[in-house]
């Protein structure tokens, strides 16, 4: 008896891996590096292909045009869609995938750039736009904010009041600038779907 009920369970699974898997967007598979927004400011780092994820909350004018300024979330493994954790239910953590998120929701999201290629969705700019995009890492670039700006407020609410605690920089009393690691884009996937109704323990 007990075997038959195992056989159930493993049979039952099988749907949602094979609809995790076949959820994959096609244009983000393949072998990317796993190195986090800030190792990205690195030199080092500069040509390697990177799967970043997050939020829109800006866009900043450069020299290959108009980036997307984002805020970095982790990737779900199977449909590398962004999410969060958060506290929540009887056991701790959970995570939620995000679909749809206020831009004073970020508070010390570690922040990068993604810069148009030939191929780029033009959404990606949008603000409040969550999205998963996969290029070549290019020269970090360096912005001078308002100092008030890199300190953990812990929630910011204001869109022209970003926090820039948990982006790689260097302040003082009077100014603060941030290093943004820089994406030139080669695929990107907008997330439209209404958020997840499900919440998954990470235990």
């Amino acid at each position: 008896m007990r075997r038959t009920r195992w056989k159930f369970g493993l049979l039952a699974t099988i749907p949602l891996i094979l609809g995790a898997c076949t959820s994959m967007p096609p244009s983000l598979q393949g072998d990317y590096a796993e190195i986090t927004p800030a190792q990205g400011s690195d030199p080092h780092w500069q040509g390697t292909d990177v799967r970043w994820g997050g939020v829109v909350v800006g866009s900043r004018l450069t020299d290959a045009g108009e980036c997307a300024e984002i805020a970095q979330f982790p990737l779900d493994q199977f449909t590398y869609q962004p999410y969060r954790v958060f506290p929540g239910g009887d056991d701790g953590l959970h995570r939620g995938l995000l679909a749809k998120v206020s831009v004073g929701q970020i508070e010390t999201a570690p922040r990068f750039l993604a810069c148009p290629g030939r191929s780029t969705n033009s959404s990606i700019s949008r603000l409040g736009t969550v999205v998963t995009v996969a290029g070549t890492l290019q020269s970090a670039l360096v912005f001078e904010v308002r100092s008030q700006n890199c300190i953990n407020t812990h929630r910011i609410e204001a869109i022209d009041a970003p926090d820039y605690s948990g982006t790689m920089h260097a302040a003082d009393k009077n100014a603060c600038f941030i290093s943004l690691p820089t994406i030139r884009v080669t695929a990107s996937r907008e997330w439209r779907e209404g958020p997840s109704q499900h919440f998954v323990s990470l235990r």
